[in-house]
Parts: structure tokens; C-alpha cells; sequence
């Protein structure tokens, strides 16, 4: 005001340059002093009671020129956080300063006080952080957060979210989250027992991946709601591990992910087409599952830095233009730049107070000639040399650890007296010297970082310091020699190493061993090098513990090369270790080619055949992942041989089968289902070996058709668990026993009495790992021979959950498939259904489960055909498939069960439609399919009565006796499966037997069938196949000339196929009555 006073007096006395130009600009100060006297009056006292003179003032959290920008973040952040929608992703862009971090956090405020939760992580220029561990911070911070908030407030939400997580995830997945995320022992309020902390994936290669992203996806769907929103904001992309985008990508992606919103910063001018970031944002655009909204944050308008020129020294915008104009064209509108700047004339005396005038002075001319770099480090790296030397070396160290760091990893740092671990204290192989550049006192580390923010260079946020921007980390970094650079982080590693005991252990691996790896050219010393290779063996064992394929071979490889191949000798345990995990990291990394090398080198040296186990295995997995299943059984069997289990591979003789087969019924011979559930656990470690190698020879026999070898293993995995007691593999023998006696050798009975074993010594065991493949095994093979297809469906979802808990990720799905295909064959509504199938596809591509979806494409297509309208409902061809196309993929990849699967769903379609020709054609074709005719699953014995029901058709109008003695066939087998399960298969024999009856001129029979198959399927809930028994019954009694029982038939018929959701069936129906 008083300065307001001064120069109104200054234009009375005729100053040549006043202030004031006109009565417009005194009026414009006066209202500003009244709608914002903090910024506007000098005398007003801030926060701590201080009045401002003389200092400049940096608004906190204001933006300048951003208006549209964030218009358009609040309409994403309404759609998703504020409406409950599905998640989104947006990419906020722009150089380095621009902004981009400060227009994200506008929504901090609205969003917590709705009840959300902002989670945030910045990934690092200098690579000082494991993969995922940016990620992994920010859902521990919000442990923290929820924590803390239920203590003060309704614990209502916490309790919840316990319960939602639990049945997210299970028991299996419960202890997966609390090993990768371990502050969710917090929120769960869970101790860290032996059993969490030495948790280790027991599924390898991308299906582990696919796992902790389901584990990272459940917890999210877990955690979010409408009445609690997530925002999780990661910066700096462009620096961003590949696992940290793979699971970005996953969780952006997720169908069932509702109230998320992902928002992500990068620096567009630093990424080209080859850059990581680019191909992932290619697929997130390719993907098209979640909603991408794009920002730009460009450089400030010229009127924007005038504003925040303005308000930093609380002057009137057209005082402070001229200034703005300068330092506009001096930072090119930078942000950042601005404010450092702004730091700099300050602080070299170019900027300053008048207190005679009260009020800001310049230095134009100095200021123009100043000499300003492009980007912001040189500014900073000047302002960094005038600090003490004791807060430069803190805030060195600080860099060395990341662009943020715990304050208890700095305390341990500043640590200089002995620890009470006498072993600790007696450790000298990392005891390195100071490097010069950090010599001083570290006891005061801690008050020296806090001078640094005060100097604007750091923040504190609870236990942390982080740099006030990377360019900040990366100007301090910079000061240390490059030739020095590595020698520090040796000493920063080796402190922590030799303070190791106070560091939680889920923080140890990562954080000590990345300071040594980058000290590692220093280390000259053998013990120095041995101690490396142990720390990089943990490190890399963790990795792998978290799915992290790729730092985990870096890890390991690092251990190898400072080992060298001198040491098998005298370090044997290390080395068949590190080899033997090194060889697993390159088959998750599906680097096959250098796997045969690290094999031979373990076996050179390997002292025994346990100690080549693991690996063995391993080479199995990598086999059978590139489709070389022979190789694999061969492997296999060699293994086996060695482990005393011999198998031949050309175990082709008949009568060797049914000699293996009578010594096991013996072993069964007279035990009650009871002695075999208390049968004692297997012991014997090399008998449980040879159940893993014989379970792996199983599930590849099955793959590559070597149906001869099957019996053989089956039978041996039964004699171990009936002579050595049961493991963990023994109930799927169990399953493949039953699966066998029902298929090969025709005993119905005893096949599904030991499914059903299989299933009871499942739950006995208390096995979760194995519950997804058992479970598909039994209720896709055995169960429908016995029981109704229903009552599968549970079962079936119930694996499909389980499966993905424990990371059975294959099987869970296929679980689902066959979900899906009985409710379709049970007569759910098919609008339902189409909604169900779909969403299942969605989670299949999501999780890269190919050949999965693949096989449910034709039901989807079959779907959508008989709800109608379609091109030519007797073609998969349209939303789901194209029929060709897929016919030739499965042709040319050899995929016999995707063609069997759409060729049985085009001969459906036909004969449902009246093709009969066309019908029988593919029904021939499909018998042309290597291993299509062992009827083992549900879909193949159902494939059979439609055969039936078309060779019978066919029959009739061609008199050729060949079809007749085909359907003959299937009604025998329909008979022979209708006497052991007439829930599912009294409809289906009563049915052909009233086509087969009317072809023979048996017509007082055939109209009883038609009438017992309608019944049936009624009473056993066949709602497709009873309207299929009202069409057929109306054209019998047609073709009859009986026009009233025909027309009332086609009725029932017509109504059937409507209550099922087939409209275009029904419709055909309509459309073709002859009356």
C-alpha cells in the first residue's frame, strides 16, 4: 500500500518514468490487494509468521498456462475415478521441466478427499532400482497409507479389503503378494512366517509372468472400488524397466479393473521408435481394451511466465512483463528453467529487493547478457558447487542410491560405530576405504540432506528423500569423476553389505548387490569375488521369485562371470547352484540355443545325479516349450533310467500294456477306497524325482499323441505311490488311471471310482498346485461318464480360479473353455453365454493363452450364429472367427484339437440347419483328423450323437447302407455310455433310436422315442437337445402326414429354441414351415 502511495506521489512530482501509466492500472493494484493480499501485500506473514521482504516466492502447487490440459485430465479423471467407470490409462508428454509431474498432481486433493488413494513412483535416469520395484514402492506406500488412516479413522474399509483380497487370491496368492509387495503383511495383518519369506514360483517361463500379473490384477480389483478410487502415477517412462511396462500393460488392460486410472509422464523428445516405451505404447494403442486418453505439456506462452514471474515476486503482471519477456527468451518457456533462473539472478544479486522503494529491481541489461546453457544442469551444477562440501558428499551419496532413498538405508550409512554382531564386526572382505571425493563425517548425513531442502534441492516425505526433479539427481551424480564413479559405489555397497543385519531382507538383495555390480571392476580380491558371485546367486534367486526373467539372468550372470570356471573345485555348492539357476533364467527368458552349453558344464562337473536333477527338468520344460515333446520324453526317460525307472520309448506292444495293467490291478486288488486316502506320504526323494520326470513323460505324451507310451507311465506312477507312499504327482496318476480304464479298456466303473479318488486324495494332500490339472483330467474326461455334465461346471470354474492363485495359468483357462462348452451344452441362455465366452477370450488373449481362445472361438462363433442374424449361419465365420482363416492356421501349425474343434462346430450347425449333406462331409473330414476317435472328452462323445443323427438323415435319403451301418456304431456307443450316465445320454440314445427306428419303418417306435428323448431331456435339463427332439418328432409326423402333431411339435420346437436365446434357429423354423 505504501508503495502504491509512493508512486502516485512519484507521478505528482512529474517523474519521466512513473508507474502508474493510468487511473486503469491503480484500480488494477487495489482490487488485487483485496482478492489476494498473500501475494499481493508485502507485509503479509507467511505460514511460520515471517512477513515477506526481499525473498522470492514459489506458489506451491499452482499451474501456469496448463488450463486446457487439465480440463482434459478432470473430464478423464470424472469418467473414471468420480463415475465408477472401467480404468483408463493417460499419457501426459513433454521435455524435461515442462511441468508434466506438477498437472498430475492437481488431482491429489479432489481425490483423496473422496476417499482415494494417489499412489506415485518415478522411475530412475541412473537405473539404481531393481525391476518392478517403482511399482512395488508405490502399492507399499499404499499398505502404509490404509494402515496408518485405520487407526484414526473407521477400520471398516481395512477389514473389507482383507476379505476382498483374500478371495482374490487364495492361499497361494496371498503368500505370492506378501513375498513380491511385503507391506502387505501390514494391511492383511499377516506375520512374515518361513513359509512367505522362501516362497518360490513353482511355474516357470512367460506362465509366471502371466501369474504376478494376475497377483498385481487381483490386488488392484481387490483394492479399488467406487467408494475408494486408485490413481497410480508413474514418472519418467522413458526410463522404465521392460517388466515394470509388462505389468503397466496388464493392469491397464484388465476387463474386470473398474475405479483405476493409470496416468503416466514421459519425455516424448527422448524416445524414438526403437525406444521400449514406444513399442509398449504400440501395443496398448493395437490392444484397445482400455480407453488412452494423450496430453501434451508444452512450453509456457510467453503470458505464462509473466504470470509466474509475477506471482514468485508478488508484482503486478504489467511491471513484471518486461522481466517475464527476458527471462521467456532466456528459458524458451521451460518451467523448470524459469524457476532456476529466476534462483540464479537472485542469488548473483541481478534480481533484488528495494527496501527504499519496496518493491522488486532488476538488473535488465546483466540479466539479457547472461549466459544460459539449454537444458537446466549447468544452472544447478552451479548452484550444487556453492553449497558446503559436507552437503555436496550428502547429497552424492543420496544420488548414488537412487532419485528417492530410505532414510533408514541412509542411517545405516551414517552409521560409523561397530555393530553388536560380532560376526559383523570380525568380516573384513568388504572392507573398502573411503574414496576421497566422500571423505568427512558421516554421522551427519541425515543434516545435511535436510539442508538440501531447504536449498529447494530435496523433499522429505515421511521416510524418504527425494530429489526435487531427476535433473537435480542427475546434476549431482555428474560431479562425481566417471573414472570415481564406480569405486563409490563399490564403498556405498560394502557399508550396507557390512551392516547387512538391519536391512529387511526383501530390501537386501536388490538394493546392496546393485551398488557392488557397479563397483565390480574394482574388485580384485578372490574372497571379494567369491562373496559377489553369493550376493548375485540370492539376488538372482529372488528375481526369479518375482517373475523378473530378465534381471535375474543379469544377476546370475554377473555371479558367473566374476566366478569364473576355476572354482567348481573348492566352491562346489556355489557354482552347481549359480549354474543350475542360471540355466532355469535362460529358459524363462526362452533363450533355448544357450541352454545346452550351461547343461554340459553342469554335467562335467555335477558329483552326483541329484545335483543334475533340477536341471534335467528344466531342459524337459524348455523342450516341451518349443514344441519338441519327443526330445523331452526322451530326456525324460533317460533321466528315468538312471533314477531306476525304466521305460522304453517304443513301448508299443499290446501285450506288455496289459501285463503292466494286471500288476497294477493287483497292487489295487482288494483295498477299499479308504486304505488308498491313507496311504503314508512318499519319502524316498529319488522315487519323488522320478514322479516329476514321469508326470512331465505324461503330459508330453499327451501333447505329441504318443498315446502307446501313456499306459506304460500311468501305471509306473501308480506302482510308486501304492510301494513308496503318495506325493504331490499322485493324484494325477489317479486321474490318468481313471482316464485310462474308462477310454482304453472300457471299465466305466473303475475309471470314474479312482477320478474320484484322484480328486479326494487331492484335497487329502492340501495340494493347491496340481488342483487346476487334476481337476481338468477328471471332470473333462472321466465325471461325464457316471454324472451329469452340470454338475461339472462349478467344479470347472472352481479351477479356473485356483489355477490362477497358483499360476497354473494353461490349465486355469482351458478350465474355463470347458466351463463354457458344458454351459452351452446345458442349455444356459445363449445371451448369457455369448457374454461369458467373450469375456473369457478377453482374459485368454490378455494372458497370451493362444491356442486356448483359439479352441473357444468356434463356440463363440456357434454363439453368435444361432442368436442370429449371420451371413450364413452354417459358417463360423463373423465377429468371432473367420472360418477359413483359422482352418488353415490349425492345418499348417499341426493343431489336430483346434481343427477337431471347428469342424465339429460346422457339422452341428449343418445338420441343425438341414444341411444333411454338408453335415456328413465335414463329419467325414473330421474323421480324417489323427486321434480324433478315442471319445474322451464330453464335447467328442456329443460330437458322436450328432454323427448318429446324421448318418441316419443321410440313411434315409440315400439309401446307401454305409451310413446306416455308421449310425448303428454310434447308437452302440451312445448305449453302451447311456447305461453308466443316463442323466446325460438317455435323451441323446431315445433320439437316434427314433431316427434309426424311422428309417428302418419301425414308425409306432419311433414316435415312443421322440416322445421318452423329449421326456428326458426335459427331465435332465437339455433344453438344446429337447427342442432338436421337438424338430425332429415334427418332421417325422410331416413326413407322416400327420399335420396336426407335426405343426403342434414345430411349436414346442419353435419355443424351445427361443427360451434357449437361438433366435436364428428359431426363426429357420418359422421360415421353413411347409404349412
Amino acid at each position: 500500500i505504501c508503495s502504491l502511495v509512493f508512486n502516485l506521489l512519484e507521478i505528482a512530482f512529474h517523474d519521466n518514468d512513473p508507474k502508474y501509466k493510468s487511473a486503469r492500472h491503480v484500480d488494477q493494484d487495489l482490487y488485487l490487494m483485496l482478492i489476494d493480499p498473500e501475494h499481493s501485500l508485502c507485509g503479509v506473514a507467511a505460514d511460520n509468521g515471517v512477513p515477506y521482504f526481499g525473498e522470492l516466492s514459489f506458489p506451491q502447487g499452482k499451474l501456469y498456462g496448463r488450463s486446457a490440459q487439465l480440463s482434459l485430465l478432470m473430464k478423464v479423471f470424472k469418467r473414471v475415478i468420480q463415475l465408477g467407470g472401467r480404468s483408463e490409462f493417460v499419457l501426459v508428454s513433454g521435455f524435461s521441466g515442462a511441468g508434466k509431474t506438477s498437472l498430475v498432481q492437481q488431482l491429489c486433493e479432489p481425490l483423496t478427499q473422496g476417499g482415494g488413494f494417489f499412489l506415485t513412483g518415478n522411475f530412475d535416469q541412473l537405473h539404481r532400482t531393481e525391476p518392478l520395484s517403482v511399482i512395488i514402492d508405490a502399492f507399499a506406500g499404499y499398505c502404509d497409507v490404509v494402515v496408518e488412516t485405520s487407526k484414526t479413522n473407521d477400520s471398516n474399509y481395512i477389514t473389507k479389503t482383507r476379505v476382498a483380497i483374500q478371495q482374490a487370491l487364495g492361499h497361494e496368492g496371498i503368500n505370492a503378494l506378501t513375498n513380491i509387495i511385503p507391506n502387505t503383511r501390514r494391511l492383511l495383518s499377516t506375520s512374515s512366517t518361513e513359509e512367505s519369506q522362501n516362497y518360490r514360483l513353482r511355474v516357470g517361463g512367460e506362465n509366471a509372468q502371466h501369474w504376478v500379473h494376475f497377483i498385481f490384477r487381483a490386488f488392484m480389483c481387490a483394492i479399488a472400488n467406487t467408494s475408494h478410487p486408485i490413481v497410480l502415477f508413474l514418472d519418467n517412462l522413458q526410463w522404465a524397466d521392460v517388466a515394470s511396462l509388462d505389468l503397466i500393460h496388464a493392469l491397464c488392460n484388465d476387463t474386470d479393473s473398474k475405479s483405476f486410472l493409470f496416468i503416466g509422464c514421459y519425455r516424448d523428445n527422448e524416445v524414438d521408435e526403437r525406444h521400449p516405451l514406444s513399442k509398449f505404447l504400440d501395443q496398448m494403442e493395437k490392444k484397445k481394451s482400455a480407453t488412452i486418453t494423450k496430453i501434451a505439456a508444452t512450453k509456457m506462452s510467453k503470458e505464462a511466465v509473466n504470470d509466474m514471474v509475477s506471482d514468485v515476486l508478488r508484482t503486478p503482471k504489467y511491471v513484471t512483463e518486461p522481466l517475464a519477456a527476458i527471462v521467456d527468451r532466456k528459458t524458451n518457456g521451460n518451467p523448470l528453467l524459469v524457476i532456476e533462473f529466476l534462483r540464479t539472478v537472485f542469488d548473483e544479486g541481478l534480481l533484488f529487493f528495494s527496501f527504499g522503494t519496496t518493491s522488486w529491481r532488476w538488473d535488465a541489461n546483466a540479466i539479457e547478457r547472461k549466459e544460459i546453457a539449454g537444458n537446466v544442469i549447468s544452472l544447478l551444477t552451479d548452484k550444487i558447487v556453492r553449497l558446503s562440501t559436507e552437503v555436496q558428499r550428502a547429497l552424492m551419496i543420496a544420488a548414488c542410491l537412487g532419485s528417492q532413498c530410505d532414510i533408514s538405508t541412509l542411517r545405516l550409512i551414517a552409521k560409523d560405530e561397530p555393530m553388536n554382531n560380532p560376526s559383523a564386526n570380525d568380516n573384513k572382505v568388504w572392507d573398502i576405504n573411503t574414496p576421497e571425493i566422500l571423505r568427512g563425517r558421516n554421522d551427519c548425513l541425515i543434516e545435511q540432506l535436510d539442508i538440501a531442502v531447504a536449498e529447494g534441492l530435496m523433499n522429505r516425505f515421511g521416510s524418504k528423500y527425494k530429489f526435487v526433479h531427476e535433473q537435480i539427481q542427475f546434476a549431482v551424480y555428474s560431479l562425481i569423476p566417471e573414472s570415481e564413479q564406480g569405486f563409490v559405489h563399490l564403498w556405498v555397497g560394502s557399508l550396507l553389505l557390512n551392516k547387512k543385519t538391519l536391512i529387511p531382507i526383501e530390501n537386501f538383495a536388490f538394493v546392496v548387490v546393485d551398488q557392488l555390480n557397479l563397483g565390480a571392476p574394482s574388485v580384485h580380491s578372490r574372497n571379494q569375488k567369491i562373496e559377489l558371485a553369493k550376493l548375485n546367486l540370492q539376488a538372482g534367486e529372488r528375481a526369479m521369485s518375482l517373475a523378473l526373467f530378465s534381471a535375474a539372468l543379469s544377476y546370475l550372470t554377473m555371479g558367473i562371470d566374476i566366478l569364473g570356471t576355476k572354482e567348481w573345485g573348492s566352491n562346489y555348492e556355489l557354482c552347481i547352484r549359480l549354474y543350475s539357476s542360471y540355466l532355469e533364467a535362460q529358459y524363462c527368458n526362452a533363450n533355448f540355443q544357450k541352454m545346452s552349453s550351461i547343461l554340459n558344464e553342469i554335467s562335467t562337473h555335477a558329483r552326483c545325479l541329484s545335483d543334475k536333477l533340477c536341471s534335467c527338468a528344466t531342459l524337459v520344460k524348455a523342450l516341451s516349450a518349443q514344441g519338441k515333446t519327443v526330445e523331452a520324453i526322451e530326456v525324460s526317460f533317460k533321466v528315468l533310467h538312471e533314477l531306476g525307472e525304466t521305460i522304453h520309448i517304443s513301448a508299443t506292444d499290446s501285450s506288455s500294456v496289459l501285463s503292466e495293467l494286471e500288476e497294477t490291478k493287483q497292487m489295487l486288488h482288494g483295498n477299499d477306497d479308504a486304505f488308498f486316502l491313507k496311504l503314508m506320504e512318499m519319502k524316498d526323494e529319488t522315487k519323488i524325482s522320478a514322479m516329476l520326470f514321469l508326470e512331465l513323460s505324461c503330459l508330453n505324451a499327451i501333447i505329441a499323441r504318443k498315446n502307446n507310451l501313456l499306459p506304460s507311465i500311468v501305471f509306473r506312477m501308480m506302482q510308486l505311490s501304492l510301494q513308496y507312499g503318495v506325493c504331490n504327482y499322485s493324484p494325477s496318476a489317479f486321474a490318468y488311471y481313471g482316464l485310462l480304464l474308462c477310454v482304453w479298456f472300457d471299465d466305466i466303473k473303475g475309471g470314474c471310482r479312482f477320478g474320484k479318488l484322484a480328486l479326494r486324495l487331492l484335497e487329502s494332500l492340501k495340494t493347491q498346485d496340481h488342483v487346476s490339472a487334476v481337476f481338468l483330467t477328471v471332470y473333462a474326461t472321466v465325471h461325464h461318464r457316471s454324472d451329469h455334465f452340470c454338475n461339472s461346471i462349478e467344479p470347472f470354474l472352481h479351477a479356473y480360479r485356483i489355477g490362477m492363485q497358483t499360476g497354473d495359468i494353461l490349465n486355469a483357462m482351458i478350465n474355463a473353455q470347458q466351463s463354457c462348452l458344458i454351459s452351452f451344452l446345458c442349455g444356459k441362455e445363449l445371451n448369457l453365454m455369448e457374454t461369458d465366452v467373450r469375456t473369457y477370450i478377453q482374459k485368454m488373449s490378455e494372458y497370451k493363452q493362444e491356442e486356448t481362445m483359439h479352441r473357444l472361438l468356434p463356440l463363440w462363433q456357434i454363439i453368435l450364429n444361432l442368436i442370429g442374424p449371420s451371413k450364413n449361419p452354417c459358417e463360423l465365420t463373423g465377429k468371432a472367427m473367420d472360418q477359413t482363416e483359422l482352418l488353415d492356421y490349425a492345418s499348417k501349425h499341426e493343431h489336430f484339437s483346434l481343427m477337431s474343434s471347428i469342424m465339429m462346430k460346422i457339422t452341428w450347425l449343418n445338420y441343425l440347419f438341414g444341411n444333411y449333406e454338408l453335415a456328413g462331409k465335414w463329419a467325414e473330414e473330421m474323421r480324417e483328423i489323427p486321434y480324433y476317435q478315442d471319445n474322451t472328452t464330453v464335447s467328442q462323445c456329443v460330437h458322436v450323437f450328432y454323427e448318429g443323427l446324421i448318418y441316419c438323415a443321410l440313411a434315409r435319403k440315400t439309401k446307401e447302407k454305409r451310413w446306416k451301418r455308421k449310425a448303428a456304431a454310434s447308437l452302440t456307443n451312445i448305449k453302451k455310455w447311456a447305461s453308466h450316465a443316463p442323466c446325460n445320454y438317455d435323451n441323446k440314445l431315445n433320439l437316434i433310436e427314433a431316427e434309426f427306428a424311422s428309417l428302418m419303418g419301425e414308425k409306432e417306435r419311433s414316435a415312443e422315442k421322440y416322445k421318452s428323448s423329449i421326456s428326458a431331456a426335459g427331465t435332465h435339463k437339455f433344453l438344446p437337445e429337447q427342442a432338436l427332439a421337438y424338430e425332429r418328432a415334427a418332421i417325422f409326423y410331416l413326413e407322416e402326414g400327420d399335420n396336426s402333431s407335426a405343426s403342434w411339435y414345430y411349436g414346442q420346437a419353435h419355443n424351445a429354441y427361443l427360451e434357449w436365446g437361438a433366435k436364428a434357429k428359431a426363426n429357420h423354423i418359422r421360415e421353413h414351415l411347409p404349412f
